[in-house]
């Protein structure tokens, strides 16, 4: 089982469900999907971390550092 970029990286660089500029944006064979987005408007500086089982749930976490959020990313991706 792997996770790939979704839509081919497609989505990177463009808006996310939060508003901002996706930076990361992968997708697992059996259904799920992780989006990295640095917030543009509400939480300006901020990050947002969009996971989603596809037609079951959706969960997003904030945060407020570049580290914090490629570690928060990749931990929740394995």
């Amino acid at each position: 089982m792997s996770w790939h970029k979704f839509d081919n990286g497609k989505t990177v660089g463009q808006e996310g469900s939060e508003g901002g500029k996706i930076l990361l944006d992968e997708e697992h064979e059996l259904g799920a999907r992780i989006t990295l987005e640095k917030v543009g408007s509400f939480l300006k500086g901020h990050f947002a971390i969009t996971c989603g089982i596809y037609g079951w749930m959706m969960h997003t976490h904030f945060i407020s550092s570049t580290n914090e959020a490629l570690k928060d990313f990749e931990a929740n991706e394995r």
